[in-house]
């Protein structure tokens, strides 16, 4: 059994999937949080950032569920056993230190190999 990836391992998966994909462009960075959810399970957030807001409202739903899935499957390759959430902010939120608001389609997925 191999040892799930640490943080900066993930960053860098994602890092190399962004130049894979056609959206790639889009993203402007990624960031990477581990701690308990709610339910005090071990999770990751996976937060993608754009530019800006216009940049998210300019994806839609379909894209950024398609970046989410792409995500998830990414991760799901890796040894990784917590949940992973995939949310999206914009680099002006980041800078502000504010938490983004949630968008209403948001998911949680179990990440297993």
């Amino acid at each position: 059994m191999t040892r799930p990836p640490t943080d900066s391992e993930l960053c860098q998966s994602l890092q190399d999937l962004q130049q894979k994909e056609a959206w790639g462009s889009v993203v402007a960075d990624w960031k990477v949080e581990t701690g308990d959810d709610p339910f005090n399970d071990p999770a990751i957030w996976v937060w993608v950032i754009l530019e800006n807001m216009q940049e998210f409202e300019q994806l839609g739903f379909e894209q950024r569920d398609k970046i989410r899935r792409r995500v998830l499957e990414t991760i799901d390759k890796t040894d990784e056993t917590r949940w992973v959430y995939v949310q999206f902010s914009t680099k002006e939120e980041e800078e502000l230190g504010d938490e983004p608001e949630e968008e209403k389609d948001q998911q949680a997925q179990t990440v297993s190999s």
